[in-house]
């Protein structure tokens, strides 16, 4: 009961529900009723032209039942910036939310970056349930500062994250292949995306020379959490010195807003402030 009263508060909260919540707590319950109750899939229909397939335990889809937009600041600024023809690439891509958007709504072109096979599974079923597997690669690997092979985790939440090699042996982890953004990119994107617990300077130092090309638009990078604090500071050292100013985007005057080190969960890291 604590649980369930606990996200009706944050979908009536969240920014995403700002003149939709009865519709939200609507949706919510037919989720529920649906997957739990029923167990069976239920079809969302979310930002057009996309539909998410929800099963039991798509956490971060359900999320967007919830919310819209889980990530409000941050996904609404993907919708608004990123062009039809642009190129995309999601570390991190976990379950597919922001490739969808991109591919779905912005026709972009998508590099899907996840490590975690149960959740590529996922991506795939969601890109070919929405048709998007012209716009759409999916690569199962993870991304990193050299090509080579690391340990990965996964959580109750499908985040997944590198682990050490002197691990707890009762921890149940795979080994992926890991490569250097700038050895598999075929062009430079306009856009990415890194969300990979705490790994995030060792994909920003695989973009090599990516990162000093002006075609790069936008750095959308996870910059406070327990795992990177102590990369933090280089992740700015690394760049602002090429010209990346850190803002959170504002989605009712659609404005960049400057930020300092340290505000926010996620960092939207764009060169030369151009909004």
């Amino acid at each position: 009961m604590k649980k369930a009263f606990n996200i009706l508060r944050r979908i009536g909260g969240h920014p995403g529900n700002k003149g939709r919540r009865w519709k939200a707590f609507a949706h919510a319950f037919l989720m529920h009723w649906n997957i739990s109750i029923l167990g069976s899939n239920w079809i969302f229909r979310w930002k057009f032209p996309l539909q998410l397939k929800i099963r039991k335990g798509y956490h971060s889809l359900s999320a967007q039942v919830y919310f819209g937009l889980s990530e409000f600041e941050e996904m609404t600024f993907l919708l608004d910036r990123l062009n039809q023809g642009d190129y995309f690439v999601d570390v991190g891509a976990n379950l597919g939310a922001y490739s969808l958007l991109a591919a779905g709504v912005c026709q972009a072109e998508v590099l899907a970056i996840e490590p975690w096979p149960a959740n590529v599974a996922v991506l795939r079923e969601q890109v070919e349930f929405n048709r998007l597997g012209v716009k759409v690669e999916i690569l199962q690997a993870g991304a990193s500062d050299q090509d080579g092979e690391l340990l990965f985790q996964s959580d109750s939440s499908q985040n997944t994250f590198v682990v050490e090699a002197n691990h707890d042996e009762a921890t149940a982890v795979i080994s992926v292949p890991v490569y250097r953004l700038d050895s598999i990119l075929k062009r430079c994107p306009q856009y990415i995306k890194i969300d990979v617990e705490g790994h995030e300077l060792r994909v920003l130092n695989g973009l090599g020379a990516y990162l000093d090309n002006p075609e790069l638009e936008v750095i959308q990078c996870e910059t406070l959490t327990d795992k990177n604090m102590d990369n933090l500071h280089l992740i700015w050292q690394l760049l602002v010195p090429k010209s990346f100013v850190p803002y959170r985007y504002d989605p009712d005057t659609r404005k960049l807003i400057e930020i300092k080190m340290g505000e926010r969960e996620n960092t939207l890291f764009v060169r030369g402030g151009r909004a």
